[in-house]
This record gives structure tokens, C-alpha cells and sequence, in this order.
């Protein structure tokens, strides 16, 4: 029967410091594995911290950037709007100072008109009191045929009435209201010709002329 080994003191004591000193390399080892591992996520935690903080940046500079274009787009379509509302109100004025000007215009030509027309009319009534209207009759009426069955219209004035049997023995004469001024109205019934060589005419011709010339008319 074999003999239980006895420790001695000594023995006893080594055993006990290695087996400590092995708890202590142990202790070590893994307090620099915590070191280690504490290290790398700190590390970590750092790159995704400057991670972050880059996407935070660059998120602020879009969101920035597309704040300044949208800004912008929309002072361009307010000025845009204000353009076009002064532009439709600078032609709305425009075309009702226009309207306006024209308007005094047509006023002014026909009060000069009304004025001329009345000048004339006087000057032509100053005229059938003379002699020589009696002669200018004449002159008109040498071109038109003194044949039977002519009408002759005339004015209510005593002027026409001499001039027009001096001018077309045995004709047919009557008074025409609508010959304002003088003159007369020769109708051929057989030829179906109206020759008019009233004052009425002339004057009309005249104020046309003059219209043309003094450049009054109006285009509305």
C-alpha cells in the first residue's frame, strides 16, 4: 500500500505564490483586454461621432442650399407677378389716356368742322346774293341737255327760282326741302340722269377736301 505524499511547510507555500501569481497574470491579461476593448470602442464611438457630426453638416448645407433656391424661385415669380401687374396697368392707363386723347380729338375736329362748315355756309349765302351767282349757275348747267320733260328742284330762295326758268324754259320746277343751302337738281326722266349742281354739293366736296388736308381725321 502505497504512502499518501506529505507536503511539507515550504511546499505548501510555493504552491500558494504560484497559484497567486497565476491569478495575477490572469488579472492582468484581462484588465488589457478591457483596456483594449474599452480603446476600440471609444474609437468607435469617436468615427461615428465625426460620422454623424459630417451627416449633420452636410444635411444643414442642403437643407440650407435648397432653402436659398427655393427663396430664390419664389422672389423671381413675385417679381415675376409685380412685373406683370405694373406692365397690365401701365397698358390700362395707356389705353385710357388714348381713349381719352382721341376723344378730345373727335371734339376738337368737329368743333372746328361745325365752325368751318358754318363759315363756308355763310360765305355761300353771301354768294346767291350777288350777280355772279346767277352766272356760275349757268356755267354749271351749259353741259346738261335742255330737252322737254325735264324736273328741275330748287331751293325755297327767289335766287333759284329766276336762275332755274332762265336756265330750263318749260321744265318742271319745284322746291326740294332737302336742298338746304341752293343750287338745283336737274332730273331726265327719259335717261334717267340727276345732275346735281347744288351748293350742297359743293360745299360737301369742300369740307372733304378740307378734312383731307388739315389731316383731322380719326381713326377710332
Amino acid at each position: 500500500m502505497e504512502k499518501a505524499a506529505v507536503r511539507t511547510p515550504f511546499q505548501s507555500t510555493s504552491a500558494a505564490l504560484l497559484a497567486l501569481r497565476y491569478e495575477v497574470i490572469s488579472l492582468e491579461f484581462d484588465n488589457n483586454k478591457i483596456m483594449a476593448l474599452a480603446k476600440a470602442v471609444i474609437e468607435k464611438a469617436e468615427q461615428d461621432s465625426n460620422k454623424i457630426t459630417e451627416n449633420a453638416r452636410a444635411l444643414e448645407q442642403k437643407t440650407i442650399h435648397q432653402i436659398k433656391n427655393e427663396a430664390m424661385a419664389k422672389a423671381r415669380l413675385d417679381i415675376q407677378k409685380q412685373a406683370e401687374k405694373i406692365e397690365l396697368e401701365a397698358k390700362t392707363e395707356i389705353t385710357e389716356k388714348s381713349a381719352k386723347a382721341k376723344k378730345q380729338l373727335l371734339e376738337l375736329r368737329c368743333e372746328i368742322q361745325q365752325k368751318v362748315e358754318k363759315r363756308l355756309k355763310d360765305k355761300l349765302a353771301e354768294f346767291m346774293r350777288t350777280d355772279g351767282y346767277i352766272d356760275y349757275l349757268k356755267d354749271k348747267a351749259k353741259d346738261i341737255p335742255k330737252k322737254p320733260g325735264l324736273k328741275v328742284l330748287i331751293s325755297g330762295s327767289d335766287a333759284d327760282s329766276a336762275a332755274a326758268k332762265a336756265l330750263f324754259e318749260g321744265a318742271s320746277i319745284s322746291v326740294d326741302p332737302h336742298i338746304k343751302i341752293g343750287g338745283m337738281l336737274v332730273v331726265d326722266d327719259q335717261s334717267s340722269l340727276i345732275y346735281d349742281i347744288t351748293l350742297d354739293k359743293s360745299l360737301s366736296l369742300a369740307m372733304q377736301q378740307f378734312l383731307s388736308v388739315a389731316g383731322t381725321d380719326i381713326y377710332i
